[in-house]
């Protein structure tokens, strides 16, 4: 209150000070608060969902497709040799 009776420069440049720290913490604390409701139903998401494996399947050469790990590991190992 006495920032607002008394206008002087002083008092006006720590009235912008506070205003700032104000809205820097406000700011922050709600940043804060949306990571963790995004995190939490991301965590919703995935328990909901569940485990669910991936299937990798590749094309050798034109017509041949193949899905086991056995084959793909071959075909990295020749691919990178």
């Amino acid at each position: 209150m006495q920032l607002l009776q008394y206008p002087s420069q002083s008092n006006v440049d720590r009235l912008n000070t506070v205003e700032r720290e104000t809205s820097r913490y406000f700011r922050n604390k709600k940043k804060t608060y949306i990571k963790a409701t995004i995190d939490l139903y991301r965590g919703i998401n995935e328990f909901k969902k569940g485990y669910q494996s991936r299937t990798y399947i590749f094309k050798d050469g034109e017509v041949d497709l193949f899905a086991d790990s056995h084959t793909t590991l071959i075909r990295w190992r020749n691919c990178f040799s």
